[in-house]
């Protein structure tokens, strides 16, 4: 009996060996707290991810290899954008516009002109001109002026006779008044010939011609101007007459000059090998001698006549040729 006991007890201890083994991973004994504890350790290390990163407890180390370097790019990204930013370059625009000429009076005209459109883009244009636009006038006058003074005087005095009339004008030649302004001040008017009845001169881009007259031409073209403007209006600025596109009055050193603008009717692309004045009449319309051995001489009718010079065009040019000049000579 006591063999059998003894059998019995050796049983219950080698049954109780799982359970002890069974405590020990659940923490029943020191050895089972210190192992819990470790795999404490484990667990929060997979839960951190390694560097502050979080992945769920059966999570491969390679699949959050991808995660981690985007986190690492999005904190870099903002530093190098920072490192290659440049800083904005200001520039200030030249608020005073430069005329310079080599003649003094010129420098005068183009800052005359200048002011003079831009004053003129404040107003609002008329629906209709009325009898006081044919004899009103602008006028401005400067004094101890010190910018640009190598080029400009320091007293000068410019008038703008008839703005509204000549800006009506130029609107029905198809001439913008920017385009206008542009041609007159960005370069200085050159010197085409110079008469002895005064300056002629072409812009810069030889679109327009600007032709120094007297005051009597100023007087006469006051008289003229109203039927002058009725005319461009009935045949739509169609005409063989000159196109008169401005006039003004440059006051220096206390003398007056007048200056007229009319648009070049000779080409600006194209070369010119000769070139007439004609008049149709015949008395004292020749050109002398001096003018003949010029490079480009300007001959008159006379000469056209004497070198048997024809001009060659079509029907249909002719006949637009012709009613172009039937209606101007009918103004009155």
């Amino acid at each position: 009996m006591s063999r059998l006991g003894g059998g019995r007890e050796l049983l219950r201890r080698r049954a109780r060996r799982p359970g002890e083994l069974e405590g020990a991973e659940s923490g029943s004994s020191p050895g089972g707290r210190g192992s819990s504890r470790l795999g404490q350790k484990k667990r929060k290390r997979r839960r951190l991810g390694g560097r502050g990163g979080w992945r769920p407890r059966g999570a491969d180390m390679s699949s959050n290899a991808a995660p981690a370097t985007s986190s690492a790019a999005v904190s870099i990204l903002p530093a190098t954008t920072a490192k290659t930013k440049t800083k904005k370059k200001h520039f200030v625009q030249q608020k005073v516009k430069v005329f310079r000429a080599s003649d003094p009076l010129v420098s005068v005209f183009m800052w005359g002109v200048n002011h003079s459109v831009n004053e003129l883009n404040q107003v609002p244009v008329p629906v209709m001109l009325l009898p006081d636009d044919f004899k009103a006038n602008s006028k401005i006058k400067v004094t101890n002026h010190l910018f640009n003074r190598e080029n400009l005087p320091s007293h000068f005095k410019f008038k703008d006779y008839c703005p509204q009339v000549f800006r009506n004008l130029r609107e029905r030649f198809g001439i913008d008044d920017i385009d206008y302004q542009v041609s007159l001040t960005r370069s200085s008017p050159y010197t085409e010939n110079e008469a002895h009845d005064g300056r002629f001169l072409l812009s810069y881009d030889k679109t327009l011609a600007v032709k120094e007259i007297s005051s009597e031409d100023v007087a006469n073209m006051h008289s003229i101007l109203s039927d002058y403007h009725q005319h461009i209006v009935k045949c739509h600025g169609s005409t063989l007459l000159p196109q008169f596109l401005g006039m003004y009055r440059l006051s220096v050193d206390n003398e007056d000059f007048y200056m007229l603008v009319m648009r070049n009717m000779f080409s600006h692309r194209l070369t010119v090998h000769r070139k007439y004045d004609l008049k149709g009449s015949l008395v004292s319309r020749e050109a002398s001698d001096k003018e003949k051995i010029k490079e480009l001489p300007t001959l008159k009718d006379m000469d056209f006549l004497n070198i048997n010079q024809k001009v060659y065009v079509d029907e249909e040019q002719k006949k637009v040729f012709m009613e172009k000049l039937k209606r101007d000579v009918e103004v009155t």
